[in-house]
């Protein structure tokens, strides 16, 4: 799917704005780049497109700060805030779509649309039943079902015509904030065994759900576990691609681009081999000097593992990617190369990249530019994105 246009009306610090995202022969860009300095409304467009689209595909996970209040979300003096999203779906995706609902049984397999284009509106605070999330409607009505075949594809990977491989054709949502949270991958209890230590050791935690009662306890070997240590993450990850796979299965594609990808932008870093040690297994890495483990790691490096680990643990194709300053603890260098391996990250995905990165700016093809101020004095908003004083 993709985004081709976007209205937003009194939301945070935006009194009304209206931006397309088509090129000059009518299709939706690949990368949008929102260039402004620092409160000048930037992340509160990434906001708006990510509150109006993000329930109808099921992910809502709002960005981490953002305040689900109406005087956070609505702009003052307003009543209510609104946006309006227009949203392109191709044919193939929209197949593949009713063959995931009809052959996982899906009610709402009858009842999917024949457009290719939905339109998405989110009013909040919510006047018709109280949602504390906003209130959407879809036109056509049936749209919100175009919506959701990654959410149902991922309920029913065990049924023997679907698999992961269908991802590939579904898009979803994305939002990558500032400290690109929103990372996790469940553990089965074989690769608990052999990731010994790391997994105990995981500080962000290591948690299961309780089958009776939905909540989150404390885990144990004997079930499958939910980490969201990206160490342990990509320990997995490597685990797993030295499996043999079934035809369904994705495990070594995705770890291969993810160790190519990572040693383009981060050469002459790259990732090494699995190694054991007395505690279990770990990861190695390797530059010039030699070999190091992920404590050694920098910043930037991070950075870019933690985008990589998302896309090949979600599986993101075809999907709107929401960037929060790009730049983020990147060289200018690393910085162009993340840029130029954006496309090969997942296929078919479209880009919302904020920056006050002149070096972005300058570098970029100006016709993808959205400019929220003057990053040359810091402050203001352009004509054109008039309103657009506050940011995130």
């Amino acid at each position: 799917m993709k985004l081709e246009h976007l209205t937003i009306e009194n939301f945070r610090g935006i009194e009304h704005l209206e931006l397309s995202f088509l090129d000059e022969v009518g299709l939706p860009r690949d990368i949008s780049i929102v260039a402004g300095p620092n409160t000048s409304g930037k992340t509160t467009i990434l906001d708006a497109i990510a509150l109006c689209l993000m329930p109808v595909t099921s992910g809502y996970r709002p960005r981490g700060g953002l305040s689900m209040t109406a005087s956070s979300l609505v702009r003052s003096g307003a009543a209510r805030a609104r946006v309006e999203a227009r949203v392109w779906f191709d044919d193939d995706e929209i197949q593949a779509t009713r063959d995931v609902m009809e052959r996982s049984g899906n009610p709402f397999a009858r009842s999917l649309p024949n457009e290719n284009l939905i339109e998405v509106s989110w009013e909040f605070p919510d006047d018709q039943g109280g949602d504390q999330t906003g209130h959407i409607r879809c036109n056509p009505p049936n749209g919100w079902h175009l919506f959701q075949g990654r959410r149902v594809l991922a309920k029913f990977l065990h049924v023997p015509e679907l698999g992961p491989k269908l991802f590939e054709r579904l898009g979803g949502l994305v939002m990558f904030d500032q400290q690109r949270t929103g990372l996790s991958m469940h553990v089965a209890p074989r690769e608990q065994a052999v990731l010994g230590d790391l997994l105990v050791s995981d500080q962000n935690g290591v948690m299961r759900k309780d089958d009776a009662t939905g909540r989150s306890v404390e885990s144990d070997a004997r079930r499958d576990v939910l980490t969201k240590n990206p160490r342990t993450i990509l320990t997995t990850l490597a685990f797993r691609a030295l499996l043999p796979q079934t035809s369904k299965a994705t495990e070594k594609e995705d770890f291969a681009r993810l160790k190519t990808l990572y040693e383009h932008v981060c050469r002459p870093h790259r990732i090494g081999d699995l190694i054991n040690t007395e505690h279990g297994l770990d990861m190695e890495f390797w530059d010039d000097r030699g070999k190091y483990l992920y404590d050694g790691l920098s910043g930037g490096q991070e950075m870019i593992l933690l985008m990589l680990l998302q896309f090949a643990t979600e599986r993101i194709h075809r999907s709107i990617v929401l960037i929060d300053e790009l730049e983020l603890h990147l060289h200018p260098l690393w910085q162009d190369r993340l840029l130029v391996s954006l496309p090969k990250l997942g296929d078919d995905n479209q880009f919302f990249i904020t920056t006050h990165s002149t070096h972005i700016r300058d570098t970029t093809d100006p016709k993808s530019h959205f400019r929220t101020g003057d990053l040359s004095v810091g402050v203001g908003a352009p004509a054109g994105i008039h309103g657009a004083e506050s940011d995130g």
